[in-house]
Formats: C-alpha cells, structure tokens, sequence
C-alpha cells in the first residue's frame, strides 16, 4: 500500500513538473547566439559588389547608350522653336529690296523703307492705293515701264515730292494719287497714259506746265491744280 502511494506521488510531481515545464517562455538566444546567425545570413562584400554590378549592367541583349545617343537624346528632348506660319495664298510679302510689299499678283501694297530717292522694282505691275502716302522724306521717285496703274491716293500727302518719273507702261492715275504733293513742280506724263482721275494732283501747288499726252481720253474733275495744263479743260468731260 506505501508503495502504491509512492508511485501515484512521484507521477504526479513529473506530470506536475512537466505542465510547468510547458508553461515557461522560449529561452532568449545568447548575444553570441545572436552574432553568429547574422554572420551567417549577411553576404559577404565579394557578393554585395557583384550585386550592384549586376543593378548597374543592362539587360540580357539590351546594348548601353553610348555618350553620342545620350547627347542626341538630350537634344531631341530639347524645346523646339515654332515654326512661322505660311503666308496666306495671295497674301503680300516684303520684297528681299528693303521696305518694298509686293503682293502674288505684283501690286506694290506699302513701301515702308523712309528713303529719299526710291526706284520702284522692275516687275512691279501696279503701285496699290496709299502706297506711298504721306511720307514727308521722300524726294523723288521713279516708276518703271511695268507699272500700268498708280491707285488713289498712293503718294497723297507726300509734302517734300519734288520729281516724279513715271514709265512708259502707265495707262491709268486713279482719284488723288498725287494729291497735296506740295513740292512737285514738274511731271512729263508718258504716251499710252488714257486716264487721269479726280482730283490726281489736286493740291499740288507748284505744279506747272503740264503736257497732257494725246492718249488721254479721261481726265477728271480737279485732276490739276488751275492753270497748271496749258490750254486744256480740266473737267470730268475733257477728252481728247
């Protein structure tokens, strides 16, 4: 019976001793535990080189950018300026002949240069209304045989005008192209001119001697100053 008691009390102290066994936390590893791990899991700096080699290198059959593609790159990249929009079919253009704006169809639209002396281009087919107007420093012009046409008012107001030379292509002064040139003393108009509008070279008062080509077959009211057209009316009606 001792006996039997004897045994029931040691299982239950080793059935005890294990519960309590169980019940108690993981041990912590000892700081040369610890060291000896992370030694063993860090990569050597043979193998942390080699890594950033690998990073650095480009892909398998990917070629790497030469400096000559780098700088086309940044070249490429770089902003571009605008292109100039394209004139408008049939719009004017500066002539390469400084201050000169011919249009497709050679109409000079504006002269803008300030000379004193000015020589129409060549080629030019028409001077276009107010060309020219009220330019005080031009002195003298000349017009040549291709132009068949001045329009109105296209030297109006020019004060200091003191020659004129037009071609021998010239068929038509249109209304007031030389009105107010105060300056203007003389004119020779050419052969082949028929029409002389209202009030061409009205103002123009010291206008004087004019001969009138027998091709005019138009001149309009007031085309010249009084007195300036010897012995020809100068009416809307004159004709010859």
């Amino acid at each position: 019976m001792n006996g039997t008691k004897r045994i029931l009390a040691l299982t239950l102290a080793a059935t005890l001793a294990l519960a309590a066994a169980a019940e108690q936390p993981e041990a912590s590893p000892s700081p040369e535990a610890a060291q000896a791990a992370a030694t063993a899991h860090a990569p050597s700096p043979e193998e942390s080189a080699g890594a950033a080699e690998a990073a650095a290198e480009p892909a398998a059959g990917e070629a790497a950018p030469t400096a000559e593609a780098v700088q086309q790159q940044g070249i490429a990249g770089a902003e571009s300026p605008a292109a100039a929009p394209a004139p408008a079919p049939g719009a004017a253009a500066e002539s390469p002949r400084s201050g000169f704006i011919i249009d497709d169809g050679g109409t000079l639209v504006v002269y803008d240069g300030g000379a004193a002396e000015v020589v129409v281009p060549d080629g030019v087919k028409a001077i276009g209304p107010v060309a020219f107007c009220n330019q005080s420093n031009l002195r003298s012009v000349r017009i040549p045989a291709s132009v068949s046409r001045i329009g109105s008012y296209a030297f109006a107001e020019c004060a200091n005008l003191e020659e004129v030379a037009l071609g021998s292509g010239l068929s038509a002064i249109e209304d007031h192209a030389f009105q107010g040139c105060a300056s203007l003393k003389s004119i020779i108009l050419p052969e082949g001119l028929v029409s002389i509008g209202e009030g061409a070279f009205q103002d123009c008062g010291a206008l004087a001697n004019v001969a009138l080509p027998q091709s005019a077959v138009r001149i309009g009211e007031s085309a010249f100053p009084e007195g300036a057209v010897a012995g020809a009316a100068q009416t809307a009606d004159a004709a010859r």
